[in-house]
């Protein structure tokens, strides 16, 4: 409704998937906001898909926008792999993904 269309969505509509990516990084920011209010001196990791060309588009998981918005105090892509070669890759990835503190 809120971009004007029904029925069920189509999981490639980019619509859909600023929603849903939407409501995701909303609901960090109110956990985030909730979790400094109840312990301040807590902190708050995520912990998304390694690869960050999954992360955003498949899984909604914009993890650079949530370290920029402080959201989250860290993020820890989940790199799993039995490659050095492939782990060094993804890293890669990660940094160049985000370019804040």
């Amino acid at each position: 409704a809120q971009y004007g269309k029904s029925g069920v969505p189509d999981p490639f509509d980019a619509d859909w998937r600023a929603y849903r990516e939407a409501n995701i990084t909303r609901q960090m920011q109110l956990l985030y906001t909730t979790m400094v209010q109840l312990k301040p001196q807590a902190i708050m990791l995520s912990y998304p898909i390694g690869r960050l060309e999954d992360a955003v588009p498949y899984n909604y998981q914009n993890w650079p926008n949530w370290l920029q918005r402080n959201v989250t105090d860290g993020s820890l892509p989940q790199i799993y792999t039995s490659s050095n070669a492939t782990f060094s890759s993804r890293v890669g990835e990660a940094l160049n993904g985000y370019n804040g503190p």
